[in-house]
């Protein structure tokens, strides 16, 4: 009598001798490997394992066979029994692919994943620079349309369109990855800075987050090369305006989350690697005094003074840092005054709050909106608020670490995570969807001439990526 293995290779041999015409054989003959697989899986977990791995590729090349032969009718009875649609860019969900097998795709690739970022890099995007902000955008839709993606554009007339790419709309559980192309760097920045040394790669915005959008499409496309594509709905969303606070996407970001079982925000992580499971509350606010002018000399007692009007408040507003609490108010820049002997009558200053968690946010808010004026006759304008409120890490958020963590391990990944001070897009998103943010390239110099990313870090959390919208 044969083994459960024997009789599984036995079957994958049948299937090559027997051509791709031969479909109710084959049909039965996919049948019988079934109760084999089951039996050895029953019987013997080490047969079972052979017998597992050799059916999945029968099964796989069964398909591809009966998919590429020339009986239409059987060809759409087959594609509809397994969920494909004419146009499906991947091979049915084999839920054989072990996730150690994504960073070999990935290694194998991985000079391709550099020169898609060295293009991406070259190719600078200031937030303000329109032209080159959607120059990205391009390069972004030229390879979600090689992907087979639905390919959506947002046209914007002040920052750079936003890039929508959809693929199996309405299948499963949705999945959203955000992203964003533009960057802080002025122009001009990256022929001084691009190098490759040391095992890093250096480029203005290459972490924040040009990596990331390389990381995102290639765990794409490892999953469709490894024929393990899941059949759930995946939105991947390239924003442009994020740098200047997403007043133009927020509303797309918002939708993206909307009925998702995840939203990926791809920030980059934290210099050592760990994700970022918390998110400040990020406000801005503006404080205008208005006084009354009058000559320094000969009027002195006529005039109100706006600018000394602004004095009193500010040790109020700086009294609400509190580093225990994870609060901190800067005021950043004061504004007055026309020349040095007149009393201005007009003056301005600039407010960064932060916080750790919402109340706090909202205290914060309360006192600087409810702050009066201290000298007679002056008034006060108080304009601003927290755009992106506190992602904290709560209860859910050490849920999805702890699942993540768990996936992470299947690619060889240990994952840690830890708090960053400042904003992103998971805030938007935090409160509408299970949200985990710095899933990006692993780097430093943020913002900065020396920003870099660590090059082993591409294909390590590329293959984690792929790993979550595989097994989420």
């Amino acid at each position: 009598m044969r083994t459960a293995a024997e009789l599984a290779i036995a079957g994958h041999h049948s299937f090559l001798a027997l051509g791709t015409r031969a479909t109710a054989t084959l049909q039965h003959l996919c049948a019988s490997f079934r109760r084999v697989w089951r039996n050895a899986s029953n019987d013997v977990p080490f047969l079972g394992r052979i017998t597992t791995a050799a059916y999945a590729g029968f099964r796989r090349r069964w398909l591809q066979a009966t998919l590429a032969s020339g009986d239409a009718g059987f060809r759409r009875r087959i594609r509809h029994s397994h969920g494909l649609t004419t146009n499906s860019p991947t091979l049915p969900y084999n839920p054989y692919v072990m996730n150690e097998q994504l960073r070999p795709f990935l290694a194998s690739r991985f000079e391709a994943m550099v020169d898609l970022l060295t293009e991406i890099v070259r190719t600078e995007s200031p937030t303000s620079d329109k032209a080159g902000v959607d120059a990205v955008g391009a390069i972004v839709q030229r390879e979600l349309h090689t992907l087979g993606a639905e390919v959506h554009v947002h046209p914007q007339t002040t920052v750079g369109d936003h890039v929508l790419g959809v693929f199996n709309r309405g299948a499963g559980s949705p999945i959203a990855m955000i992203l964003h192309v533009d960057t802080v760097h002025p122009l001009g920045s990256f022929a001084p800075r691009y190098r490759r040394e040391d095992g890093k790669l250096y480029g203005p915005g290459i972490f924040d987050m040009k990596a990331s959008s390389v990381i995102a499409l290639y765990a794409l496309r490892a999953l469709q090369g490894l024929t393990a594509f899941p059949n759930r709905e995946i939105r991947v969303l390239f924003t442009s305006d994020e740098e200047i606070g997403s007043g133009t996407s927020k509303d797309l970001i918002i939708e993206q989350a909307q009925g998702a079982a995840l939203v990926m925000v791809m920030e980059p992580a934290l210099a050592d690697g760990r994700l970022k499971s918390s998110r400040r509350a990020v406000g801005h606010f503006v404080l205008k005094a208005h006084g009354r002018a009058a000559h320094a000399g000969g009027n002195h007692e006529l005039g109100v003074n706006a600018i000394w009007e602004l004095a009193h408040h500010i040790p109020v507003i700086q009294s609400l840092t509190d580093y225990a609490k994870g609060t901190a108010t800067t005021v950043g820049m004061i504004r007055g005054g026309t020349a040095s002997n007149v009393i201005p009558d007009f003056a301005e200053l600039t407010i960064d709050a932060r916080a750790t968690f919402q109340h706090d946010a909202d205290h914060m808010t309360a006192v600087i909106r409810g702050l009066q004026p201290a000298l007679p006759g002056a008034r006060l304008e108080i304009e601003g608020g927290f755009d992106r409120g506190a992602m904290e890490c709560n209860t859910e958020r050490l849920a999805i670490i702890e699942r993540m963590t768990a996936i992470a391990a299947t690619t060889s990944l240990t994952l840690t995570h830890g708090a960053s001070g400042a904003g992103s897009d998971a805030s938007f998103t935090c409160n509408i969807a299970p949200t985990m943010d710095g899933l990006g390239a692993v780097g430093d110099g943020l913002h900065a001439p020396h920003e870099h990313i660590l090059l082993d870090s591409l294909i390590e959390r590329t293959a984690f990526n792929a790993a979550v919208l595989k097994d989420w």
